[in-house]
């Protein structure tokens, strides 16, 4: 990045380093729409081999499903008992696959001193993530750049925080992305991940089975209210992607998905020890009174704008059923979507 380039920058980033090879472009140079946005010019082939339509021709109905500030305030606010981190201290902060911001701006609010780069492969959700910037954050230091979070542009051991919210699981290789992760942070230095997880998602997959199984026998039976066709067809989809993202093998036919992981405590244990990190913890995202009824719901809304009170009364009570089968001691373990914490 010469240093024209950085008198061009709204705010003074020079804490932040680049790799001497790197040139950085500001892409609003090329279309008006994109002024503020910085990016090494990556090939449109490279960005399409690793992101699906929904983050790029589509990237306006993944912004409407998807984005929630509010929901992920509380969320970074909890995961701070983790990290031991000084919100009143100016540190550099790195978010990887920042979206249209979701956790972008939650962390500007909890750390009102940091200089934090936002980045994300998909232009036209740094797009929307600028705009948000520009209107309600243009007195922060905010680098929003376009970056392959599996190659990071920066120089070495730079940032106090990296924060990835649910990126992980959409890489081809996550443990390229830890390991980079590694390199750029500072010693003492946290990452901070939420990803889903298998144990609790495919225990979520057996219920989905249990459901259609019951509902054949009501059916064939003529014994009970059914559950509607576009619920059993969400359900459908759902095992079927959750059977393609189990276990820590994949093919090549993973670049065909859009979520291509569940991950286990165990390969993470792994990868953060190949990788150098000195601690890793991790924690459930959310309660764990209703664990199965919770992911129902948030699956229906995404899907349908609907929750578990448009299943019959005996699907709402066999999904109970699987909430309360395990002890809360075994819930808190069992995990759907969980926080990753790593300490270098």
């Amino acid at each position: 990045m010469s240093t024209a380039s950085l008198a061009t920058t709204p705010h003074d980033l020079r804490a932040v380093r680049f790799k001497p090879e790197v040139t950085l472009t500001d892409l609003g140079e090329k279309d008006p729409r994109y002024a503020g946005i910085w990016s090494p010019d990556y090939h449109d082939s490279l960005v399409r081999s690793f992101l699906q339509d929904q983050f790029l021709d589509d990237a306006d109905t993944y912004v409407s499903k998807y984005t929630s500030y509010d929901g992920w305030r509380p969320t970074l606010a909890t995961a701070q008992k983790f990290l031991n981190l000084p919100t009143a201290e100016p540190l550099n902060i790195l978010d990887l696959g920042s979206g249209a911001g979701n956790s972008v701006f939650p962390l500007l609010d909890l750390f009102p001193k940091a200089t934090l780069v936002a980045s994300d492969l998909s232009i036209p959700l740094l797009r929307v993530l600028q705009h948000k910037r520009m209107a309600e954050y243009s007195h922060r230091d905010c680098l929003v750049i376009q970056l392959n979070a599996e190659e990071l542009i920066f120089e070495d051991a730079q940032f106090d925080f990296v924060v990835g919210a649910a990126i992980l699981h959409h890489l081809i290789d996550p443990e390229n992305a830890i390991r980079e992760v590694y390199r750029v942070l500072k010693p003492g230095g946290f990452a901070l991940f939420f990803e889903p997880f298998e144990a609790g998602q495919q225990i979520m997959a057996l219920a989905f089975k249990h459901l259609f199984t019951m509902n054949e026998l009501h059916r064939a039976h003529n014994t009970g209210e059914l559950i509607p066709k576009e619920v059993l067809n969400v359900f459908t989809r759902l095992r079927a992607d959750l059977e393609a993202r189990k276990g820590s093998v994949k093919t090549d036919d993973i670049r065909k998905l859009d979520d291509k992981w569940l991950f286990a405590r165990s390969y993470l244990e792994r990868v953060a020890e190949r990788c150098g990190f000195e601690d890793l913890a991790v924690y459930p995202l959310y309660g764990v009174r209703q664990l199965f009824t919770t992911q129902v719901n948030t699956c229906l809304r995404l899907c349908l704008g609907k929750d578990h009170t448009c299943l019959p009364n005996w699907a709402q009570q066999l999904l109970s059923e699987y909430d309360q089968h395990f002890s809360i001691d075994t819930r808190q373990d069992l995990i759907l979507e969980g926080g990753i914490v790593l300490k270098k």
